[in-house]
């Protein structure tokens, strides 16, 4: 006998000729396929929870037998949904895990396989906040998956994987929005998740909502912290509330003086009464004011963090061309307008580099008109970004709000490119010519135009 025998009848699920051969030869127990795969890995693969039994129950040092994954019999249940042998096996040994660091747990929620979960939820609930190597809950796997079922379970047993960071310092409303799973983003924040947490790299959920483009989980972030619907509703049930207790108060203006069971006449009764019914919206009032104040804070917080390159949430919708995002946060604060990032670039520098729309660079200037004539960390200003990335569009536009000065500023700065140099001395003689043109003739303004490009070089030359 072979071990590719015993393997292939192993991988058909025969309970009693495995055991017969392994009974005749004890060396087969050792047998191992091309991938490493002990009997039990055969055995489990195939679903075959007799054989299995059988092969764990006599052989239990086949339980923590890895593959050339790494990976146990019990992992390889979990993978492969086989929830009755994973309840057997997870019985016998669940804690054993990966290279990685993977328990049976990650795998079921990497795979989404929820009836593995509720039966290693019942046999070792004990492993369900255990992390892999890379800091990764079940929680942080499902959530990236996009297993809405999954996460609403594994929130259920243990609340305190809602927050949990693993070693890039993501939580599983991260990896949610960084994966666009608009649903999971939605349990998450039903759960009261933290929406402020950063990651070691310095990205907030909104952040990474913005840079992808995604309005729907943008706004469901915004939705959390700035909950305008239910600021309606609260006030209706105020008036609701003040409803009751003028109707009380008119109860009362009836009662006379009748002595009360508990002392004191009925009308005191009364006018206690009211008092506590007028104390309780009081109270209500007061504990939504601290609400709003603490999601006001809290909002003020998400919408001022900086990412990595020092941008805020605006900066970083329009470095990856999201106009309609910017323009929704900007109306939640329009005090981001002046903030400069790391390469020293405002909101109109980065509009002029990666859009070219119109009508919102013209929002932005009308609102920080001084922004225009800002440098960059690489002197340049709005104007000169905008040519020498070719947003003509925006040039067009721009050069019935210039001056001289800035187009001039514009060509000593822009000195590096070639292309953009030349892009800029056109502009130069057209803006020039336009002015002069009824006063000068063409073999005039040719020596003009000569004279200015060399005084310009030499003025380079000079300062830079």
């Amino acid at each position: 006998m072979q071990a590719k025998d015993i393997l292939d009848a192993a991988q058909k699920g025969k309970t009693e000729k495995v055991m017969m051969m392994l009974q005749q030869q004890p060396d087969l127990l050792h047998a191992v396929n091309s991938q490493g795969w002990t009997l039990l890995h055969v055995a489990v693969q195939g679903g075959h929870d007799h054989l299995t039994q059988a092969l764990a129950m006599r052989f239990p040092r086949l339980i923590n037998a890895i593959n050339n994954q790494g990976s146990t019999a019990l992992q390889l249940a979990a993978i492969k949904g086989h929830d009755k042998i994973v309840g057997l096996l997870a019985a016998l040994d669940p804690s054993h895990t990966t290279r990685e660091g993977w328990t049976a747990f990650h795998f079921a929620a990497q795979f989404g396989q929820e009836k593995v979960l509720q039966t290693l939820f019942d046999r070792c609930s004990r492993l369900i906040d255990a992390t892999n190597n890379r800091g990764e809950t079940a929680l942080h796997l499902a959530a990236a998956q996009g297993y809405e079922r999954i996460v609403e379970a594994l929130l259920a047993k243990s609340p305190k994987l809602l927050d949990a960071v693993d070693r890039r310092g993501d939580t599983a409303l991260h990896l949610a929005v960084d994966r666009g799973r608009e649903k999971i983003v939605e349990v998450l924040l039903a759960h009261n998740c933290k929406v402020t947490a950063v990651t070691d790299s310095g990205w907030t959920a909104l952040h990474l909502a913005a840079k992808l483009g995604n309005l729907t989980i943008v706004e469901m972030l915004l939705a959390r912290l700035l909950p305008i619907a239910d600021n309606k509703d609260n006030t209706n049930k105020d008036n609701t509330n003040k409803d009751t207790t003028n109707k009380d108060t008119t109860t009362t203006a009836v009662a006379d003086d009748t002595e009360s069971p508990r002392g004191g006449t009925v009308a005191s009764v009364a006018e206690r009464k009211v008092a506590t019914i007028q104390r309780v919206p009081a109270a209500i009032a007061a504990q939504r004011e601290r609400e709003a104040k603490e999601r006001a804070a809290t909002a003020e917080e998400m919408l001022s963090a900086l990412s990595p390159r020092g941008q805020t949430v605006v900066h970083v919708a329009l470095e990856n061309g999201y106009v309609s995002i910017a323009e929704l946060l900007l109306t939640h604060k329009p005090g981001l307008i002046g903030i400069v990032d790391l390469a020293g670039q405002t909101l109109l520098h980065v509009a002029a580099r990666t859009c070219g729309n119109v009508p919102f660079v013209d929002k932005l200037w009308q609102q920080d008109r001084e922004a225009l004539y800002a440098l960059d960390r690489n002197v340049r200003t709005p104007f000169c970004v905008a040519v020498m990335h070719y947003r003509d569009n925006l040039v067009d536009w721009w050069q019935s709000y210039v001056s001289f000065d800035e187009i001039s500023n514009s060509f000593l700065t822009s000195k590096r490119n070639e292309t953009g140099e030349e892009r800029l001395l056109v502009l130069l003689e057209e803006f020039v010519g336009n002015a002069l043109k009824d006063v000068l003739n063409r073999d005039v303004l040719g020596i003009l135009f000569g004279y200015i490009k060399e005084e310009m070089r030499q003025m380079y030359d000079m300062f830079f």
